[in-house]
């Protein structure tokens, strides 16, 4: 879930020290900048480096994206645009701290910017803060009350408080809103698992799994809550889908300790683990 319970959305790519312009409109680029930019050194405009720094997002170079948005913001200091796309850029490239100040930024010069608010309170989630993303979450349902996104992330920000009706109630609400997602229904059964109504979120996730679009993420999910009931034929077979054997033999063991762990918030924490990294964690 990169957003979904736990993400849909987890990153790994650390992003380093990014050059910031003087803050002058129509500041000369270093050359390295103007290299990031895809251009020679000349005077660059505000609108030239924010696409510049689309077209680094768009190719996944998430650290170059971050170094052009920052200089954008400094040629323009009032503009919100450039942080929150800033703040996407470090969420995506595994810098979720740094990301939360520049959302935090842009919503004070924008506080009606739903990206931005529902930015936020994705990288809060990833920090492990749902209790602090609630909020941000309700304010983006509020002001896109037909965007499945906000749904998804305040649905899982319930389900890692352990508040699961809140969170049922929330994807059946975007569902209701927003169409049938696939991501949505695919955390909804997550949910009803986890909360104790296992066979019926098992065949939700049966559905979703055996629909056009299914992820292989999705794939993983039923493969989890398939072995943690004790199904692991069928989780061996569908797991065999997306990974080699000696991968699933290690997620099935794995899954047979949290079966074995008697304590509920261990067994949470357990299954937060996996799904956080889609792997056992390493000892």
């Amino acid at each position: 879930m990169r957003t979904r319970l736990g993400r849909r959305l987890r990153w790994h790519l650390k992003v380093g020290t990014v050059m910031a312009c003087l803050a002058l409109p129509g500041c000369m680029l270093t050359g390295e900048q103007a290299k990031l930019a895809g251009s020679a050194p000349s005077t660059a405009t505000f609108e030239a480096v924010m696409n510049a720094g689309e077209e680094k997002m768009q190719e996944g170079d998430f650290a170059a994206a971050a170094s052009l948005f920052r200089n954008a913001h400094s040629v323009n200091l009032e503009a919100p645009e450039p942080l929150t796309k800033l703040g996407m850029a470090l969420s995506l490239g595994g810098a979720p701290e740094e990301a939360t100040e520049a959302f935090r930024a842009a919503l004070n010069r924008a506080p009606k910017d739903v990206e931005a608010r529902r930015g936020l309170a994705n990288a809060l989630l990833s920090i492990g803060e749902p209790a602090l993303a609630i909020p941000h979450y309700l304010a983006a349902v509020e002001a896109a009350p037909t965007d499945y996104r906000a749904y998804l992330g305040l649905g899982a920000a319930y389900d890692m408080t352990g508040d699961h009706l809140a969170a049922q109630s929330t994807y059946r609400a975007g569902l209701a809103q927003g169409g049938d997602s696939l991501d949505l229904q695919h955390n909804l059964g997550l949910s009803e698992f986890l909360a104790g109504s296992e066979e019926a979120g098992i065949a939700r996730l049966r559905t979703v799994v055996g629909s056009t679009g299914a992820s292989p993420q999705h794939r993983q999910t039923l493969v989890m809550v398939l072995a943690l009931a004790g199904q692991e034929d069928e989780a061996r077979e569908i797991a065999s889908f997306d990974m080699d054997p000696a991968s699933v033999e290690r997620n099935l063991e794995y899954f047979r300790t949290i079966r074995g762990l008697q304590d509920p918030k261990r067994r949470l924490d357990s299954i937060r683990a996996f799904m956080a990294n889609g792997r056992p964690p390493q000892s």
